[in-house]
């Protein structure tokens, strides 16, 4: 499993510093993205306004985030991440790949259940195989953690991935657990859902 703080960093742009108080300094800023989403119910758009509502200057802010959405990016990654953190805590990948995709399936909506709810503001109007394609760096992490998983199974992995976004997506899974789902039925779902792909004609 990949060094999941690692690739934050470098999808954000900035390598972390060795230094405790830089780290909090970089985690006060994620955090303060949500605080602005909280009071905004946007995205905040200039990366000085986030750095006021963390409590840092403009020039510390900008020594760990190119830009406003780099920061966004960051705090974005941090559901991914999180589920990645989660699936190597269960076991990582196993030699029974229908263990591990289901592991992989709470792991990921556990981490939708913590962060899902501010990330769904912050989503994308493109489609999730076209940013695969195109590179786009977040997708590219997620998809890094399930591609693997999936390729263990008969099928096609783009639509096995495909399915997997629609059923898995964090505004998804929120509406399953305001129904009262538990987090192991919702994954059981999406697994049956993904195994049960059909292929393309």
């Amino acid at each position: 499993m990949a060094n999941g703080n690692a690739d934050l960093a470098g999808l954000a742009g900035r390598t972390v510093s060795a230094r405790s108080d830089s780290r909090r300094s970089r985690e006060r800023l994620i955090d303060a993205v949500q605080l602005w989403m909280q009071e905004h119910s946007a995205p905040p758009e200039r990366l000085v306004d986030v750095a006021a509502a963390a409590g840092v200057s403009t020039a510390t802010a900008y020594r760990h985030f190119a830009s406003v959405d780099d920061l966004i990016r960051a705090f974005v990654l941090q559901l991914p991440v999180r589920a990645a953190e989660l699936f190597a805590t269960s076991g990582g990948q196993s030699t029974d790949p229908l263990d591990s995709l289901t592991r992989w399936n709470q792991s990921w909506v556990a981490a939708c259940v913590e962060h899902g709810e501010l990330a769904v503001h912050l989503r994308s109007p493109v489609g999730f195989l076209q940013r695969r394609s195109d590179g786009d760096p977040a997708i590219t992490f997620a998809c890094s953690l399930i591609e693997p998983l999936l390729q263990q199974f008969d099928g096609d992995v783009t639509m096995m991935l495909f399915t997997w976004n629609v059923t898995s997506d964090p505004r998804e899974v929120l509406d399953l657990q305001r129904l009262g789902w538990p987090v192991n039925k919702i994954a059981n779902y999406v697994t049956r859902v993904v195994l049960a792909t059909p292929s393309p004609d």
